[in-house]
């Protein structure tokens, strides 16, 4: 694109280009991010701040809302959580998984997770292209729109292991969001597996579950002007709130 529109010279880009491993989706599948990209659509956060803000509003303006917008923020969180305890969700498929996770996952997350069962309906066909022991490697078709309403059949490569009850798709739905793709389910479904196994019903995204602040008790002896300390202690922060989730 930079050779063909001659813009070799730009620094900006080229600098984008030389760090795409942090930014660009495709080099990130093995990364949790809840689904947030790093370089955020600017609709994105505009979402995020509707009501609040506008062209107008100056930086002070900002600061001084920022507290407002964070405690509506969670008022609102609290009020799904709510929600979620107190109505049933009613599965729109007969699919064992989604009766599992109806009594686990947040409305929310549900939703997301509905997409997915129903995208099995648009995966055709699958077929075994390599076995190691109890790994066994799968190629799954299915069938997506593209330009001017048409279909096309596109492949994806699943990973099963049945002894680790482990699945595996290089869409890497997972990894990102941390809700089983499509490609995967449609594998445990031909492999006969009733119930999504425990390692993927993921903490975060069940009833209930309690989000708050990690306690920092190791930040007093760190010097925040070395950035090798900084980065170290903001990892290692980093880890115990994942932990704790």
């Amino acid at each position: 694109m930079m050779k063909s529109n001659e813009t070799r010279g730009n620094k900006w880009l080229q600098s984008l280009y030389e760090n795409r491993k942090r930014w660009a989706p495709v080099y990130l599948k093995e990364i949790f991010l809840a689904g947030m990209f790093p370089i955020q659509p600017s609709d994105v956060v505009s979402f995020f701040f509707d009501g609040y803000l506008n062209e107008q509003t100056s930086l002070k303006a900002f600061l001084e809302k920022y507290d407002q917008i964070l405690q509506t923020k969670r008022q609102l969180e609290a009020l799904a959580d709510l929600d979620s305890k107190s109505s049933s969700f009613v599965p729109k498929s007969r699919s064992y998984f989604e009766l599992q996770v109806s009594k686990l996952y947040t409305n929310e997350t549900l939703r997301m997770f509905e997409r997915e069962v129903k995208g099995m309906f648009s995966c055709f066909n699958s077929r075994q292209i390599n076995a190691d022991g109890p790994v066994v490697t799968y190629i799954v078709q299915e069938q997506v729109e593209v330009e001017g309403n048409q279909r096309d059949a596109r492949d994806y490569e699943v990973c099963y292991n049945e002894a680790e009850m482990e699945v595996l798709c290089i869409c890497g739905l997972f990894n990102f969001r941390g809700c089983l793709c499509r490609h995967a389910l449609f594998i445990l479904s031909q492999n006969e597996i009733k119930e999504i196994p425990a390692q993927y019903i993921l903490l975060r995204w069940r009833k209930g579950m309690k989000r708050g602040n990690v306690d920092d008790h190791n930040g007093s002896g760190i010097d925040f002007s070395n950035p090798v300390h900084r980065y170290d202690h903001l990892y290692r922060t980093g880890c115990e709130g994942c932990r704790g989730r």
